[in-house]
């Protein structure tokens, strides 16, 4: 079925930088890893961070969208 999978980032834990991108389905998802990525800015392995793609930019785009409080 179309809509079945979702685009997974992953990520270096330490600086943010992004690594690479894969799909998978979403029954077979799993964001948390064990795993260690070469970092091309850290000039070491760090460990891996997945996040749901687009993520980080709906959050943003949620967060501008709130009223603002004048203190």
């Amino acid at each position: 079925m179309p809509g079945d999978t979702v685009e997974v980032v992953k990520r270096c834990s330490v600086c943010g930088t992004e690594i690479g991108r894969f799909s998978a389905k979403k029954e077979n998802l799993f964001l948390y890893s064990h795993e260690r990525v070469a970092c091309p800015i850290c000039q070491r392995e760090t460990p891996e961070l997945r996040e749901v793609a687009g993520r980080t930019e709906a959050r943003e785009r949620e967060t501008a969208s709130l009223p603002r409080q004048n203190r």
